[in-house]
């Protein structure tokens, strides 16, 4: 529920740009859609391209003194911020090794792998990187089009 209103809320605020995906569905769900879209540009014979970008512990970097304060420059904030604080206050992680679990480790940075807030938590913080890289121009020319 918390997620859906999140969600709701980036979107009216414009927190994410267009081109980036809102992980407000599964993984199942986002292949759906991106088969039906292939399909029908495949059917009016539109050259397709995608472009998918692998940050490699992504979610373990993510700061979060960043993601705090990018939340608040987009207007959330109140008790709403402070819920969302409260989550990943006095966090820990362990691992396991050889069937055991280590100690636990006090962890001030990231946002944890498999909570369901982080992909959304990250897009956000996420965002002003790749509309930087939109008003740059940069790019690639495939086939004689810009991408």
């Amino acid at each position: 529920m918390l997620l859906a209103r999140l969600i709701r809320w980036a979107r009216a605020v414009g927190a994410v740009p267009s081109l980036q995906a809102v992980p407000d569905g599964t993984v199942v769900d986002h292949l759906a859609t991106l088969n039906e879209i292939l399909a029908e540009r495949q059917g009016r014979g539109v050259p397709t391209w995608i472009m998918t970008v692998d940050i490699v512990k992504a979610y373990p970097s993510t700061c979060r003194l960043l993601l705090w304060r990018r939340l608040r420059q987009l207007g959330l904030g109140g008790a709403a911020l402070r819920l969302l604080a409260a989550f990943f206050e006095n966090t820990v992680r362990c691992g396991t090794a050889c069937g055991s679990y280590t100690d636990p480790v006090e962890r001030a940075t990231g946002v944890p792998e498999g909570f369901v807030l982080s992909p959304f938590l990250f897009a956000v913080v996420f965002s002003p990187v790749l509309a930087e890289l939109a008003a740059t121009g940069a790019g690639v020319t495939v086939n004689g089009e810009w991408l």
